[in-house]
């Protein structure tokens, strides 16, 4: 088999594990179709301050720009977490249906 085959079918794999994926995401949990699940909006339900531990680079640069060193470093910082209430409906069977996701923020 060639380089050029290989290729091809990775690329094939990978997009099948894309639309199998999203497919998935998008199915009604009803009717059990792909490609159906419709957005009717979002609310907030809840918000929450928190602390976390993020990873940060102090780098030293030369009068070009190059780098010249990099220094990791573990730092405290406050984040936000907000819980969100997301409201879907089947274009297919018109079941509504709802699921919660969070997100955070620094600051």
């Amino acid at each position: 088999m060639s380089n050029g085959q290989i290729y091809f079918w990775l690329i094939c794999i990978a997009t099948g594990l894309i639309v199998l994926i999203l497919g998935l995401k998008s199915r009604c949990p009803s009717c059990k179709k792909w490609w159906v699940r419709e957005s009717n909006g979002r609310e907030e339900i809840g918000r929450e301050g928190d602390y976390k531990t993020v990873k940060r680079y102090d780098i030293t640069r030369d009068k070009k720009g190059k780098e010249i060193s990099r220094t990791e470093r573990k730092e405290q910082v406050h984040i936000t977490r907000v819980t969100y209430r997301n409201h879907y409906q089947c274009k297919n069977c018109h079941h509504k249906w709802t699921t919660i996701s969070t997100s955070e923020y620094e600051g």
